[in-house]
């Protein structure tokens, strides 16, 4: 599975949390600095995903290389956000009930185009990465989102052994101006982890979508 801070698309939830303008362009222009505090409205909050809860406080990255820090790619990643112009990204990491755990980000870039370019890029490298076929599907009060669910293995210890368990990941990135988000979960191979992302990346829009914010 991708990086925590990124997508919950492939092998273990557990792995990944080891491993994650005007406004518009006038208030780029003006020198403003992209911040925890800015990003706050535009990463799942407290109830918003069904059986899901905040695993404690977001975590904000300044630079695309410590946002693509133990990528395979992270080289090549890095470049393209920079050439992107990377401005920061805000993490919040969740938890649900029997393993269950996804994650909520929010990357701003230089501009509406560059995110748009953005979402495409992971979404290709999500795919790309997934152990198995990936199933689309689309939310139509989300016309910018691109939603995809997959199967594959966690592993979990039992006593003094790991046991493979299978799971299903479901993710939802969509554009906000010129940020482009996610909200990603996995859970047990017997629970739909649809309804919650898609729940949560509704919340989400309907906050911030029609509000003066940092991702215009």
């Amino acid at each position: 599975m991708a990086d925590v801070r990124r997508v919950i698309a492939s092998v273990s939830v557990a792995a990944l949390a080891a491993t994650l303008a005007g406004w518009g362009g006038a208030w780029a222009a003006t020198g403003h600095q992209v911040s925890s505090t800015s990003l706050a409205p535009y990463v799942v909050r407290a109830g918003e995903e069904s059986g899901f809860s905040a695993l404690g406080s977001p975590s904000f990255t300044s630079s695309a290389a410590a946002w693509t820090a133990g990528d395979p790619t992270a080289g090549a990643e890095a470049k393209r956000l920079r050439g992107e112009g990377f401005r920061g990204a805000l993490t919040e990491n969740t938890t649900g009930v029997n393993g269950a755990a996804g994650v909520s980000w929010a990357i701003e870039l230089a501009s509406p185009a560059a995110a748009k370019s953005e979402e495409q890029a992971q979404l290709k490298e999500d795919i790309a990465q997934s152990p198995s076929p990936v199933a689309r599907f689309a939310i139509r009060q989300l016309p910018t989102s691109a939603g995809f669910t997959s199967k594959g293995n966690s592993k979990t210890q039992v006593d003094s052994s790991e046991t493979a368990v299978a799971d299903v990941d479901a993710s939802v990135l969509f554009v906000e101006g010129s940020c482009v988000l996610l909200v990603g979960d996995q859970t047990g191979s017997r629970v739909n982890p649809s309804p919650p992302v898609i729940g949560g990346a509704l919340e989400i829009y309907g906050r911030t979508a029609h509000s003066r914010g940092v991702c215009g």
